[in-house]
């Protein structure tokens, strides 16, 4: 309230100060259960009845843009404050990749949600920890709620379509979700993390690529087709894909550079293994005297730091990409023939064999075939493939 008030003050506008406002509050408290929750609170003061009614009404204005959960209850523990939220309609996704849509309630100690309570609407009802589950949230928004006017045009909403893991194609308006700064964890990510879909009615609906629900999508930006294919829970930029030909980024390299020998691979690889147990020996640390300070059972102590020194090694394996170290591995294409329904994994060293073998009968001259094939310069290879393939 003192930033709206100090922005007020500033602009002399109420809606730009409220805004404003918002946003500080939102950039100190980022975690998403901050930008949900809302606490219906009277506020007493010596003020016109206009003015009292303005600022409840400020007060209950992010449960409207944001959605959606309010307080049932808080607690004090020791350190801990524990938080439960009023059951709302929303959805997990399993760990099998099954979306459950029913309602859901958090439990959130400090600013952490440590469980999700589900209840269907058969009455189920279960607990998730967080970690067990891919995702979850509110019920879905509709299209006027969200955001939808980003700089980078593939977050916004344009025509296409999504095709489904069983392979159905659900046409309507299609937005890439992109990973946020605050979600990176060091990781080489060579596309978009998710989809969102709008159909008839207006609800936005979104899909993570771990998820593994949408196998592929479209969208038609400007008259221009860009589509994603998911690879490994990343959807990765599909190049032509309407050609006899289409390519697209291998995300996960295996060929070794020339000059790199199995020494040096494994002196990185044995590198890498020790700053992982370097920093799961850490988080295991800091997290047990952290649970032993604030009055937990040893068990609980114990299963808290196995299960953030899990998390410490697994960011570190992740984080240190020998692709980008300019290093340990070659980048890596897929070539698809649409025709033969055929995939062929082609880099540096082994592009003039598989062009001649996509070639092989057409009459083309090997000389020809091995000079176009530079990898560096791949858009003109798949031109050349396209224009020259006979069978």
């Amino acid at each position: 309230m003192t930033s709206f008030y100090e922005e007020w003050l500033k602009t002399n506008d109420v809606e730009t100060a409220f805004h404003n406002a918002q946003k500080t509050v939102f950039k100190k408290y980022s975690h998403p259960f901050y930008r949900g929750i809302c606490y219906v609170q009277l506020i007493k003061i010596n003020k016109k009845a206009v003015m009292k009614t303005f600022l409840i009404l400020l007060t209950l204005l992010p449960c409207t843009l944001f959605g959606q959960y309010t307080v049932k209850s808080t607690m004090t523990a020791g350190k801990k404050q524990i938080t439960t939220t009023n059951y709302i309609k929303g959805y997990v996704v399993l760990s099998s990749g099954q979306r459950k849509d029913g309602k859901i309630s958090l439990k959130v100690v400090n600013t952490d949600t440590v469980e999700i309570r589900y209840q269907g609407n058969n009455k189920e009802k279960m607990k998730f920890k967080r970690l067990d589950l891919l995702d979850y949230g509110p019920a879905n928004l509709l299209l006027s709620e969200v955001k939808n006017d980003y700089k980078d045009v593939s977050k916004n909403f344009h025509p296409g379509y999504i095709i489904l893991k069983d392979g159905q194609k659900k046409t309507g308006k299609i937005a890439s979700r992109k990973r946020d700064v605050k979600e990176s964890d060091g990781t080489k990510v060579y596309g978009p993390i998710g989809v969102k879909y709008v159909g008839e009615n207006d609800e936005v609906i979104e899909y993570r690529g771990k998820t593994f629900t949408v196998s592929y999508y479209m969208q038609n930006i400007g008259g221009e087709e860009q589509h994603y294919l998911n690879v490994y829970g990343t959807y990765i930029r599909v190049f032509n894909p309407r050609g006899r030909f289409s390519y697209y980024r291998n995300s996960r390299p295996t060929h070794v550079r020339e000059g790199t020998t199995n020494l040096v691979k494994g002196v990185a690889e044995s590198a890498q293994q020790e700053l992982a147990e370097s920093a799961a020996k850490g988080a295991a640390k800091r997290s047990f005297e952290r649970s032993m300070k604030n009055g937990e059972d040893l068990g609980t102590a114990i299963g808290n730091a196995t299960v953030n020194a899990q998390k410490a090694a697994n960011e570190i394996q992740g984080a240190v990409n020998f692709d980008d170290a300019g290093g340990l591995y070659f980048k890596e294409y897929f070539i698809v023939d649409n025709k033969h329904n055929t995939q062929n994994l082609v880099y540096k060293k082994n592009i003039k064999e598989v062009l001649n073998t996509l070639l092989e009968g057409c009459g083309l001259d090997e000389k020809i075939v091995n000079k176009s094939s530079k990898i560096k310069e791949l858009e003109e290879v798949m031109a050349f493939l396209e224009e020259n393939a006979c069978d």
